[in-house]
């Protein structure tokens, strides 16, 4: 992948960003819009968008792909924000810090929401699995974070489970990043 590919994952980043400025519901989509803007590595978008085009991968849709990907990891971060009361995320407030828990709630739902939405207007063969696959993910994000919270009440925590609560909170949208890209190619790399 070359810096070009990257820039065009990186504009529809943008593009996503002033569809929320332009949005009514500010109280909304301002919050959306500072998550978004934050200067984070974007490692899940690129190497998804990286292993596709590895692999022949030429529909240009691989980049919704990827910012659905982004929105549902920024999704996460927010609501495991407040869950842990963190003041801080990238350097900047969180956004239950500079707004309010019930803004950073409803900021985070909506970028879920947004994020089927965005997988759901993209065309591959594999449409059906690629939205099977990402429920899925998304299903193993919540279980990991339900298990970090199971924790904090807890004096001791086995090794074992504290590194499946890392798999499923925070490998599986790897995982996903990883190997979505052979799934829409149809092919078992």
């Amino acid at each position: 992948m070359n810096e070009k590919e990257l820039n065009i994952y990186l504009h529809k980043k943008k593009e996503l960003l002033s569809f929320f400025e332009k949005k009514s519901f500010q109280g909304l989509y301002k919050p959306l819009n500072y998550i978004f803007s934050k200067e984070g590595k974007n490692i899940r978008p690129f190497f998804l968008i990286l292993i596709y085009k590895f692999y022949g991968g030429r529909n240009a849709s691989i980049n919704y792909v990827a910012l659905a990907v982004q929105a549902l990891h920024n999704f996460t971060l927010i609501h495991d924000d407040i869950m842990d009361d963190s003041p801080k995320r990238r350097g900047k407030l969180t956004i239950h810090k500079k707004w309010d828990v019930n803004t950073a709630i409803l900021s985070g739902d909506a970028l879920m929401i947004y994020s089927y939405q965005i997988l759901s207007s993209v065309k591959f063969r594999n449409d059906k699995k690629l939205l099977s696959f990402f429920t899925k993910t998304a299903i193993q994000i919540c279980e990991g974070q339900q298990l970090d919270m199971d924790f904090q009440k807890k004096e001791n925590v086995k090794i074992e489970d504290y590194l499946n609560m890392i798999n499923l909170k925070t490998g599986a949208l790897f995982a996903f990043s990883f190997s979505v890209g052979t799934l829409l190619l149809g092919s078992d790399h």
